[in-house]
């Protein structure tokens, strides 16, 4: 049963900020979800698309450890579209069926799917609505070199090979250009909900309390002003930064009553959770498990399984993590890949030592499950 009373299909063409948009939509309460990472869980051993995969693609796609490589796979699917084809009917049921069970799963009354051959796809059918992010060819441009290390020729080439913007664009309920600030565009994504869903939709984030009165909030809750305000005096930065956190992270600002006291940015790679930064910084040592419960609660409405530590991330007093569930874990101690796709990311980031915190199981895959 679906229980989202809305679900945003969110489309575009490569390098016109769709991701952008799913986070700062996350950030308003809803659920994202990114059909590209679903579409990568179905390829690993054991997962639903693996052994079909192989069998027309041959074992050559395999990596020494016997896991498809996803860059052996796309020289032969990217240079042949009937091969593309094939793959993406291996792999397009199964996506929409995870997809299905994770909105069926969601305790948020908002989800938006973002996924850039949506229109071409099944998961048109789970839609209530079509977003689509647009862009100028010179801004895809600039991205691709910027972000992908592409040459000029090499980005306009991937532009190219993609079907035109206007075929999507025709299709949009709602259209969000992302060539300005992130603060404009963090502007058109609240008034494309204020018009077309939050007329009937209230969306808050579940919250948590504790005996100290803290608790968290949404950031649709606060207004322009009170946000850059906070924002400004909790953190010391400009207060454009913080729109774009809210397009590139996961903000949630903790209040005291009506008084926001700080902010957690943290990242959500693959339903995997990692905390970034807390501002004020004094909340780490003087109010390290609000801010992990606060924390944790978050990534809960956001569907992720896993939480990521850096060891030295606590330093209050009294604190013992292995008391609230962590554990200090390798690679080799995580079942799931994307699991272990994270942790070594974190561990790149951070050192060596992280605490690791298993709160849900994946639902796209039983393979791994002991």
């Amino acid at each position: 049963m679906i229980n989202a009373a809305k679900i945003i299909g969110l489309t575009g063409n490569i390098a016109t900020g769709k991701s952008v948009i799913r986070r700062m939509l996350a950030n308003s309460g809803a659920l994202g979800i990114d059909a590209d990472d679903i579409a990568h869980r179905m390829l690993y051993p054991g997962a639903p698309a693996y052994q079909s995969v192989i069998e027309n693609f041959g074992e050559q796609i395999l990596s020494p450890q016997g896991e498809i490589s996803r860059r052996k796979l796309g020289e032969i699917v990217f240079t042949e579209e009937e091969k593309l084809k094939t793959l993406e009917n291996l792999i397009h049921p199964w996506v929409t069926i995870a997809i299905k069970k994770r909105i069926e799963k969601s305790s948020t009354p908002i989800v938006v799917v973002e996924a850039i051959k949506l229109l071409e796809s099944n998961l048109i059918r789970l839609c209530d609505t079509v977003w689509v992010s647009h862009a100028s060819e010179d801004h895809q441009t600039k991205r691709l070199q910027d972000t992908r290390n592409m040459n000029q020729t090499q980005a306009r080439r991937r532009i190219s090979a993609q079907p035109p913007q206007s075929e999507k664009l025709e299709r949009a309920e709602v259209v969000i250009n992302t060539e300005g600030a992130f603060k404009d565009t963090w502007e058109s994504i609240q008034d494309a909900l204020n018009d077309t869903i939050q007329t009937h939709i209230k969306i808050n984030p579940p919250h948590f309390n504790n005996s100290q009165g803290w608790q968290s909030g949404s950031i649709r809750n606060m207004t322009i002003k009170n946000l850059a305000d906070c924002w400004q005096k909790l953190t010391a930065f400009s207060s454009h930064d913080i729109y774009e956190s809210l397009g590139t992270q996961m903000v949630l600002p903790l209040f005291q009553g009506e008084h926001c006291g700080g902010f957690i940015l943290w990242n959500n790679h693959n339903f995997s959770a990692s905390i970034d930064s807390v501002y004020p910084k004094a909340l780490v040592k003087t109010r390290a498990s609000s801010v992990l419960t606060a924390f944790e609660h978050h990534a809960h409405q956001n569907q992720c399984e896993i939480l990521l530590l850096p060891v030295q991330f606590v330093t209050q007093k009294g604190i013992i993590l292995e008391n609230l569930g962590y554990k200090k874990q390798t690679s080799d101690d995580l079942t799931y890949p994307a699991w272990q796709t994270a942790l070594k990311k974190e561990i790149r980031a951070n050192g060596k030592e992280i605490w690791v915190k298993i709160i849900d199981q994946p639902v796209e895959t039983e393979a791994y499950l002991t």
